[in-house]
C-alpha cells in the first residue's frame, strides 16, 4: 500500500489553513486589559519608589519590579497566538516522539489527579 503522506512534509496543499488571517482575535480586548493592568501596577510601584526616596534599597527593588511589569505589558501586547501556534506545530512535527511522550505524561498526571477528585 503506497501513501504520499509524510508527517514532516508541509507543502502548500497539506499545510493547515490559517483561520486567523485578517481576523481580529476575540482575546485582543483581554490582552489589552491585562497589559493596561500591568502598566497601572508598574506606575503605582514607580510612585511608591519615588516616595521612598530613589536611593534606598526598597526603592531600587520597586523600580526594578516596575521595569519588569512594563516589559511584561509589552510582551502581552505583542503576543501573537497565530505565531505561537505555528511554532508549536513546527516543534511537534520535528520531534513527534518527544511530543507523544509529553502528551502521554500529561494525560497520566491528569488521570491520576482527576481520579482522586
Amino acid at each position: 500500500m503506497s501513501s504520499d503522506y509524510s508527517p514532516t512534509k508541509n507543502t502548500e496543499d497539506t499545510a493547515p489553513k490559517d483561520s486567523y488571517q485578517g481576523k481580529p482575535c476575540c482575546c485582543d480586548g483581554l490582552k489589552q486589559s491585562v497589559a493596561d493592568s500591568l502598566c497601572q501596577a508598574a506606575t503605582a510601584l514607580e510612585q511608591t519608589a519615588s516616595a521612598h526616596g530613589g536611593e534606598s534599597g526598597l526603592a531600587e527593588v520597586e523600580q526594578h519590579a516596575a521595569r519588569w511589569l512594563h516589559q511584561s505589558a509589552d510582551y502581552v501586547r505583542q503576543f501573537s497566538y497565530e505565531h505561537e501556534e505555528a511554532n508549536l506545530r513546527k516543534r511537534i512535527s520535528h520531534h513527534p516522539g518527544r511530543s507523544m511522550a509529553i502528551a502521554g505524561a500529561a494525560g497520566l498526571v491528569l488521570g491520576i489527579l482527576l481520579r482522586k477528585i
